[in-house]
């Protein structure tokens, strides 16, 4: 949810695609081959479309089969045929249906489509019980290539305060914990960046002084 939030959002609306992989009525009882059909995968993924980075994250069906959500970064239609092809050619070489019913393919419109889907699907909460061992359960691809522009700012006790209590109002809490209300710890929250500003100059007790740092390689 952190990485998601940290990227530019103005780079994700319209040029990103959302890819789901999962298997047919059978797969192999190890992570390991897994892991390799899904680097099968990726490696191919990314040689016909360079630009692209990637958020992945590997879960499961009811049914225990392993279930592969991506939100694929830095390009803005990848075909769906192609991804059925390749997806059945490392991964589903006995399936009668060819990968139709294993694959699914859109684009993401607008950042807030792209949020809801990370915090659904990708940044939800580790399965309580794995069915077998999984190895790593998310990760990103080339995570170089993702447009992450960062921002700091200097903050006297007071506007952090004010802040802080900013995103307690906006929360909408029933009731606000203890901890967040009364403690000297952090508090993250994801919005466009564009908005971030906004609160923070909004809430700040006085004019804040920023300080750009392009990271091209981070």
């Amino acid at each position: 949810m952190q990485l998601f939030g940290s990227i530019d959002a103005d780079a994700i609306a319209g040029k990103a695609v959302f890819i789901t992989l999962t298997y047919a009525d059978e797969w192999a009882p190890d992570w390991e081959t897994w892991k390799r059909d899904f680097l099968a995968f990726m490696k191919r993924l990314e040689r016909k479309y360079p630009a692209v980075s990637t958020i992945w994250r590997l879960e499961f069906q009811v049914r225990g089969a392993p279930h592969w959500h991506l939100l694929c970064i830095g390009e803005p239609f990848i075909p769906w045929e192609w991804v059925v092809e390749t997806w059945r050619s490392v991964a589903l070489h006995a399936d009668v249906n060819r990968g139709m019913q294993a694959t699914d393919v859109s684009g993401v419109a607008e950042w807030q489509q792209a949020a809801y889907y990370v915090s659904k699907y990708i940044g939800k909460e580790q399965q309580a019980a794995l069915p077998v061992a999984a190895g790593r359960v998310w990760g990103c691809r080339r995570q170089a290539l993702l447009p992450i522009t960062l921002i700091e700012a200097t903050l006297d006790p007071v506007s952090c305060g004010n802040i802080k209590a900013g995103l307690i109002r906006t929360m909408h809490l029933p009731e606000v914990p203890y901890w967040l209300a009364h403690g000297h710890g952090g508090a993250w929250t994801m919005m466009p960046g564009k908005d971030a500003m906004l609160f923070l100059k909004c809430w700040s007790d006085k004019p804040l002084e920023w300080d750009y740092v392009a990271l091209p390689d981070t």
